[in-house]
């Protein structure tokens, strides 16, 4: 099945015209679902979750975890795969890695949750680097790459940003929001960014927060967009939205770092680029009443 995934995906990479028509069908995908569910991915309480962080162009990496999960078994039998974001930047394949994700998305859209990083950015926060453009110009010349780049940037707009798998993690790329956490009672007013006045700070800060061990609300960030959120803000999200633990990805680690006492995960797929030595992924299985002790063995290292 992987075989045949990637040499789909080589024909799209090398095709502007079948690309542009995947991406007008995977828009539409988007828009639906986002219609539904403002962005929010509700998931059940028990079922077996693979979650992947950062890939930014790893395809190699990407790979290598579909092909060891055994991804049609793993889906066959249940499991959802949870991609955190940034799939784009800096990494050597690009179009490979976005195309990926999308083409799972349209093979089994109700198994594979693509939620958005700072990568897939709203106009009004553009990451730095964000190289893809000239990437897409590279490998489709200069005005079908921009083209392509359009009919990608529409579909970002639309990808989810939050996962919650009910009564047990919060997922999102950067981090829960600090905006309003100490007066919000519930998920739509604390994260719902279609219906709240915040909308654009709490976007702004589930793409780009990051844990710090303080005590504390949360601090500026040097990254200049978002904060450094601290253990204060995990004990009122996991409050408010009854989890146990958040989920996240957006920092390069080696594969796992746990947080404010293991309440904070955070994942990164992506392997070197960044001189870290390993890669990870998780398979997480919320269906052993012992998950949260059995943790650590769900996170597997390459």
């Amino acid at each position: 099945m992987i075989d045949k995934l990637i040499n789909d995906i080589k024909g799209l990479v090398k095709n502007f015209r079948k690309a542009y028509q995947f991406l007008k069908d995977v828009k539409k995908i988007y828009e639906d679902e986002f219609k539904g569910n403002d962005g929010i991915v509700m998931l059940p309480k028990e079922g077996r979750y693979l979650i992947v962080g950062d890939l930014h162009g790893d395809f190699n990496s990407l790979t290598l975890i579909l092909e060891q999960v055994d991804l049609k078994n793993f889906i066959d039998s249940g499991g959802k795969v949870i991609f955190l974001g940034d799939y784009i930047d800096r990494g050597p394949m690009q179009p490979h890695v976005i195309l990926t994700v999308f083409m799972l998305k349209t093979l089994y859209p109700e198994s594979i949750i693509t939620l958005r990083g700072n990568h897939e950015p709203p106009k009004w926060l553009m990451p730095y680097p964000h190289d893809f453009p000239d990437v897409l110009k590279m490998v489709y010349g200069a005005t079908e790459g921009t083209v392509l780049y359009s009919s990608f940037f529409e579909i970002f707009q639309k990808m989810p940003y939050a996962a919650l798998i009910r009564e047990n993690a919060l997922l999102v790329h950067g981090g829960p929001p600090t905006v309003n956490i100490e007066k919000s009672k519930d998920l739509i007013t604390y994260i719902n960014v279609v219906k709240s006045p915040y909308s654009k700070k709490i976007l702004e800060e589930i793409l780009w927060n990051d844990p710090i061990e303080a005590d504390v609300i949360a601090y500026p960030s040097p990254r200049g967009a978002g904060f450094l959120f601290g253990r204060r803000t995990t004990r009122l999200a996991l409050n408010i939205l009854k989890v146990n633990m958040i989920i996240r990805a957006h920092e390069p680690v080696d594969g796992i770092r746990f947080s404010h006492n293991g309440r904070v995960v955070t994942v990164f797929s992506m392997k070197g680029y960044y001189f870290n030595r390993y890669g990870a992924y998780i398979d997480l299985n919320t269906g052993d009443p012992l998950w949260l002790s059995k943790f650590e063995s769900m996170v597997h290292y390459y």
